[in-house]
């Protein structure tokens, strides 16, 4: 897990006021990562006994995560959290750049904000 995912998981779990998603968030690990170009996806490992959200997040209902600032993004980006069967699945980030680096130190220091809805 890279100090930006961290920084975003703690953020979301600093939030959400669901204890469940929380408890999840502070043991959370990503399994793997895809980049897109413009964003990736950090695919998360959740330990097996964890208890499931009951919110009604599922297919095509994210959680919005935070909003960021980079200085390596004129534009910045933002975030969205998958799940499956109330559990904590994907982590998607986004930027409205041409690029996200691969490398999340490139982002320099990142400030999180509420999401640009």
């Amino acid at each position: 897990m890279t100090e930006f995912e961290a920084a975003v998981f703690k953020w979301i779990a600093d939030k959400c006021g669901d204890s469940a998603i929380e408890a999840q968030l502070r043991s959370v690990n990503v399994s793997s990562r895809e980049h897109t170009g413009i964003g990736c996806y950090s695919e998360l490992a959740v330990p097996e006994d964890a208890q499931p959200t009951e919110a009604e997040y599922g297919p095509g209902r994210p959680l919005y995560g935070p909003s960021f600032e980079s200085p390596a993004l004129k534009y910045g980006g933002d975030s969205l959290l998958w799940f499956e069967g109330g559990v904590a699945k994907t982590l998607e980030v986004f930027t409205y750049d041409d690029e996200f680096p691969t490398d999340h130190a490139a982002l320099g220091e990142v400030v999180l904000r509420e999401y640009n809805v």
